[in-house]
């Protein structure tokens, strides 16, 4: 049996101290039966980030991924911590349709910024098979030009 536990999102500032940039990091902890563990299989690991509507805006969030990542592991140890570790640039977080104006020049003028509401999926693949899945908590901020997060 495998088990994914304690899935999390975090989207911290960005090391280099990029104004621009985020680093998105999923993490969770993967435990695997005595059997499987001797097994020393290669599994897949897929992350998706996406929006998720909390019906707060006037209108629906990008469906387009925040993050799509794939990689394989083969694990050391019946128990497994993995962190996956993204630099995004700040505007891919801002996944709500914030409100803009035109200023007489014709340059877009920031009015509104809704909250955005992250979430992020871990399947685990083996042999073609999806063998554990997982999401995360709701992670809510203010990515987009008016936001503070």
């Amino acid at each position: 049996m495998v088990t994914i536990s304690t899935p999390s999102l975090v989207i911290a500032p960005d090391p280099d101290g990029h104004p621009g940039r985020r680093l998105l990091r999923m993490a969770y902890d993967l435990t695997l039966d005595p059997a499987e563990a001797a097994a020393r299989q290669t599994f897949e690991e897929r992350v998706v980030v996406h929006a998720v509507d909390e019906h707060d805006a006037a209108v629906p969030p990008t469906r387009e991924p925040v993050l799509r990542c794939t990689d394989s592991f083969e694990p050391a140890s019946p128990t497994v911590h993995r962190s996956i570790d993204r630099p995004v640039a700040r505007v891919e977080l801002d996944v709500e349709q914030d409100w803009w104006a035109a200023s007489n020049e014709g340059e877009p003028i920031p009015i509104a910024e809704w909250l955005d509401h992250l979430v992020g999926e871990i399947s685990l693949w083996r042999d073609g098979e999806q063998v554990a899945c997982a999401s995360t908590a709701v992670v809510t901020g203010s990515w987009g030009a008016l936001g503070d997060d």
